[in-house]
């Protein structure tokens, strides 16, 4: 017998915390590209939120930091900051959820790129007008310019501290 317009709820057993948190750090749910292999993290920050135990939590990020092998600056011995929200989201269907939020070397690559852009545009004027016709001084992009190169330079800096600690060891 077929029964026409009737979906068959099929329930999926919720993920466990440890696969939530491999899912969170694999290379395709970063949203920014990057290569967190490769480069030093300077903290990360992991978010529970739902039914999660602190101690199986804190067993989950550790097991990340063993397997993963996680290069950690020399100066921030602990790295890895966990949160846990008892409360379930407003509007989420999910058992749990994890969010991570997460600093490394790798940014003074990517403020680089965004400084290359920001330059290219800059020099043919795009969009200069619609900020200055929205009250933005003009001298405020060169400071912005400043600023970002200033942060990248300051990864650049913690890349190159942490790679002569590494090899002097």
């Amino acid at each position: 017998m077929l029964l026409l317009g009737i979906e068959a709820k099929i329930k999926k057993p919720p993920l466990s915390i440890e696969d939530l948190t491999d899912l969170a750090f694999n290379q395709e749910s970063v949203m920014v590209s990057s290569s967190l292999k490769l480069d030093k993290y300077i903290s990360c920050c992991v978010t529970y939120r739902g039914n999660v135990g602190l101690e199986n939590a804190i067993i989950t990020v550790n097991n990340l930091k063993t397997l993963r092998n996680f290069k950690a600056v020399d100066w921030c011995p602990t790295g890895f900051k966990t949160g846990i929200t008892y409360r379930d989201a407003v509007n989420s269907t999910k058992a749990n959820e994890v969010g991570i939020l997460i600093n490394s070397t790798n940014f003074a690559r990517i403020f680089e790129r965004e400084l290359q852009k920001f330059d290219r545009l800059y020099r043919l004027r795009s969009f200069v007008y619609a900020f200055i016709f929205e009250g933005m001084e003009e001298r405020e992009f060169s400071e912005a310019r400043e600023n970002l190169e200033t942060v990248k330079n300051d990864h650049e800096e913690i890349n190159q501290f942490s790679e002569e600690n590494y090899e002097a060891d």
